[in-house]
């Protein structure tokens, strides 16, 4: 007997879960972890990782190890947020057919979508081993302001990953499920979502059972993705003024410094003050490899002026 499954597709990580006993549970790996990242990273030898191991990945082969393409899911290669992800990106964005998006690794393209299945393929994989049952079925959420060409870009990955997709539901609606707001009575709640690439917010009207997305709007280039860029032009700019050397001229560079950026940012989660040492970003006089031990605390992060790279987007009513 096969089952059906939910997945948050996130930009950073990917959350499975299943009904068990009359409740909804999330999914663990062989570890115990409940997060699956969404990274995809095409290893020399031809295999390809998903997760944790293409985690690792990104510091020795950033060139071939893909993220936070969910932004760019359902867009032309003209649009702002494709241009703006070119320069930032370290691995390589190329124009397909009739304006699609394509990434390029080890001398092969894929389209976006191909890129989501491989993380969907793995999330499908955790769930039957979790369950020990099969899986043909999920429910996958995406944000409000997906468009049409996004939410049917979504469904292609999941049927690439061998799933039958029941529902492309909103996240904030999925949000208020999760809390328990379908209680039968009716009232009109706020949704905010920091996520990896977007922080948005979402009205919706609950009235029993039926949940309206009355407005959604937000910035598509001010999520965890955009915090690490800006910590990483702080670090770019300390490594000039110790070593001379601009890493925003080489992407690989600056891909390593986003990456120590991440683990910084989450340091200051808990700490109100953390240290990172910046490695294999450059290579001084006779190829000796230099490095720079990097502070920063929480009261720096929370006032330091940042710039991001898009404008946030209008106010909008659903269609």
């Amino acid at each position: 007997m096969s089952v059906a499954i939910g997945i948050d597709l996130g930009t950073t990580n990917t959350v499975i879960a299943a009904v068990q006993n009359g409740r909804a549970v999330t999914l663990p790996d062989e570890n115990g972890d409940k997060l699956l990242p969404s990274l995809v990273s095409f290893h020399p030898s031809g295999s390809v990782l998903v997760g944790a191991p293409a985690v690792e990945r990104r510091l020795v082969d950033a060139e071939n190890t893909i993220f936070s393409v969910k932004r760019l899911i359902g867009r032309n290669w003209s649009s702002q947020e494709v241009q703006q992800a070119r320069t930032r990106f370290p691995f390589d964005l190329v124009e397909g057919a009739k304006e699609s998006v394509l990434v390029r690794a080890r001398g092969e393209t894929y389209a976006l979508p191909e890129i989501s299945a491989f993380v969907l393929r793995r999330a499908k994989a955790l769930a039957e081993r979790a369950l020990n049952d099969e899986v043909t079925h999920a429910v996958i959420t995406v944000p409000a302001n997906f468009n049409d060409l996004q939410r049917a870009s979504t469904k292609v990955a999941g049927k690439l990953a061998g799933l039958e997709i029941l529902r492309i539901l909103n996240e904030p609606t999925a949000a208020a499920l999760a809390y328990g707001q379908l209680m039968g009575k009716s009232e009109r709640i706020a949704i905010y979502d920091l996520g990896g690439g977007t922080f948005d917010i979402t009205v919706l009207d609950l009235s029993g059972a039926v949940f309206e997305v009355l407005a959604t709007g937000g910035d598509s280039a001010l999520g965890g993705d955009d915090i690490d860029s800006l910590i990483a032009d702080r670090m770019a700019d300390a490594f000039i003024r110790a070593h001379r050397f601009d890493a925003r001229t080489n992407r690989e560079s600056m891909g390593r410094l986003r990456i120590y950026a991440e683990r910084l940012k989450c340091v200051l989660s808990h700490e109100t003050i953390a240290t990172v040492t910046l490695e294999g970003v450059a290579e001084g006089t006779g190829g000796r490899p230099l490095s720079l031990d990097f502070t920063m605390d929480r009261e720096e992060l929370r006032r330091s002026p940042g710039r991001c790279s898009g404008a946030p987007s209008r106010w909008r009513a659903p269609r």
